[in-house]
């Protein structure tokens, strides 16, 4: 039986390191791996009841609750909406994050030794990082022609990913990486030193060219949480802020396209002032936040359904009230507007206690000595940059970053890895 135990871990887990290393590249087939393992373990357990005892023991993980509640939500929203295809559309997406939260968690705690679990963790969290070393280099090779008929095009959005998505996947690679060189029980090692060096390089470099303003305001927030949180000498936290400060000068002043970007910040202010109803980047958003914030006050505790986004601000453009490039947006690109928009009140406070309960889970990590200490530092500088880079665009309503997102959590944010232990015999 342990033998028979053992395959069941060996295939679940190479499935868990395609999952991880395909992330970024293919949402089909993410979709396939999940519903693999789901389907494989529902007919193990079947005819293993030693394995039925240790999933169900195993599935009892530190965010099942806040995610679950989250999720109901989504469903209650989905009762209440009268486009019921969209509305199915993203409740599918949104049930993601407890479908691999859940596939990943339960997975590593099944394992009863703990520096295996601790390994094949750090495993997983470098086929992530691989995936998106993979997914840069497409994107780089398309950038200087290599592939391609378009050589230095900005935004750089390699397999046609928006480069928002693209710039924020890159941001959750560059804190997995720095973590694994800081923290990983294999950080001695040269290749691993070498290949995660690179893939920081390569990654703040397609950061750059993404010209992604949510992920550079994502950045420029998490970066000096994370040092607040790695030095313990204040002066070495003092001396980060002021290199992260004369590096954004420096970009400033002589980075064109991030002079450029920034720039445009205040045009775009100045164009939505003049004239609300002209189309810009950020006089965009500022229509789109007003235009939910009217539909969170035609029904402050549900709102207007989790389907009926669109549906709603169609209405609001036939009307006249707001201009038509709104229905070129699916979402208001800010994930707490978007849930009271939607969700009223009970969304935004299922979004609110999910990041809640990440932070809590994962504080009590970063000034520990022990060797759960990388996860902390990987999990909450993703859920800081989420709630930061969610104030301008809805980064869980996207299905590739909402699944990176849960992969991390799954990782990072076990009953073993928080303290709890696991209770499987």
């Amino acid at each position: 039986m342990e033998k028979t135990s053992s395959t069941h871990d060996r295939f679940v887990f190479a499935v868990l390191l395609l999952f991880g290393l395909s992330l970024p590249l293919s949402k089909s087939f993410n979709s396939i791996l999940t519903g693999l393992v789901y389907i494989y373990y529902l007919t193990a357990v079947s005819f293993d009841r030693t394995l039925w005892r240790r999933v169900t023991a195993g599935i009892r993980q530190p965010l099942n609750v806040s995610i679950v509640l989250y999720v109901a939500v989504a469903l209650l929203g989905l009762f209440m909406s009268e486009d019921l295809i969209e509305g199915v559309r993203r409740f599918k997406t949104i049930s993601n994050l407890l479908l691999v939260y859940v596939m990943v968690s339960t997975f590593l705690d099944l394992d009863q030794d703990a520096a295996s679990r601790r390994r094949k963790g750090e495993q997983l969290l470098l086929s992530l990082v691989a995936g998106l070393f993979v997914f840069d280099l497409i994107g780089l090779s398309t950038y200087f022609g290599v592939t391609g008929d378009e050589p230095y095009k900005l935004p750089l959005a390699p397999l046609n990913t928006h480069h928002i998505w693209f710039a924020n996947l890159n941001a959750v690679g560059l804190y997995t990486a720095v973590s694994l060189l800081l923290f990983s029980s294999s950080r001695r090692s040269t290749a691993l030193k070498v290949f995660l060096s690179a893939f920081v390089v390569i990654g703040v470099v397609s950061i750059l060219l993404s010209t992604s303003r949510t992920a550079w305001f994502g950045l420029a927030v998490v970066i000096p949480v994370y040092a607040f949180f790695l030095f313990r000498r204040k002066r070495h936290f003092l001396l980060t802020l002021l290199l992260l400060t004369g590096t954004a000068i420096l970009l400033y002043l002589f980075n064109s396209t991030v002079h450029t970007r920034i720039l445009q910040i205040f045009s775009d202010i100045s164009r939505f002032h003049a004239d609300p109803s002209a189309s810009s980047s950020v006089g965009g958003r500022f229509m789109m936040w007003k235009a939910s914030w009217k539909m969170f006050l035609s029904n402050p505790l549900f709102g207007v359904g989790t389907g009926d986004y669109i549906l709603t601000v169609s209405r609001y453009v036939d009307s006249g009230e707001f201009p038509a490039y709104l229905l070129e947006f699916n979402q208001p690109h800010n994930i707490f507007i978007f849930a009271l928009a939607t969700n009223g009140l009970l969304g935004l406070a299922a979004v609110l206690y999910l990041f809640c309960c990440i932070i809590r889970q994962t504080k009590g990590l970063l000034g520990a000595d022990g060797r759960e200490r990388l996860f902390g530092f990987v999990a909450l500088p993703v859920a800081v940059h989420f709630m930061v880079a969610g104030l301008t665009d809805s980064l869980l309503h996207i299905q590739v970053l909402l699944c990176t997102f849960a992969f991390v959590l799954g990782v990072c944010v076990r009953r073993s890895v928080t303290g709890k232990g696991t209770s499987q015999k």
